[in-house]
């Protein structure tokens, strides 16, 4: 799904809500149980739509930062290993001389 067709939350706050009556035709021979009953399914739904997609978006950034880390570590593993080498070695160099 793109970043196009995801609604936002101000475009379902801003739809008017469609609400219907006891005494409507649709909500004739709905027991409030049955109504109960369907708002659970809904919501359960609902928890696991938004899990489903937190987790996407988890493993997404993860993957995101992975790779972050990972080009950090070739560009900047080098120069410090050089850095540590030629440290090392002048000291070796230094020790050397004086003997």
């Amino acid at each position: 799904m793109s970043k196009d067709e995801t609604p936002t939350l101000t475009e379902a706050v801003g739809r008017q809500p469609v609400v219907q009556h006891e005494d409507s035709p649709a909500m004739q021979g709905i027991s409030a149980a049955e109504i109960a009953e369907l708002q659970t399914e809904i919501s359960a739904g609902c928890f696991e739509l938004v899990d489903r997609l937190m987790h996407n978006a988890f493993r997404e950034m993860e993957a995101t930062l992975f790779d972050d880390v990972v080009n950090r570590l070739k560009s900047q593993l080098p120069d410090m290993i050089d850095e540590i080498l030629t440290a090392r070695l002048d000291q070796d160099a230094e020790g050397n001389e004086g003997q």
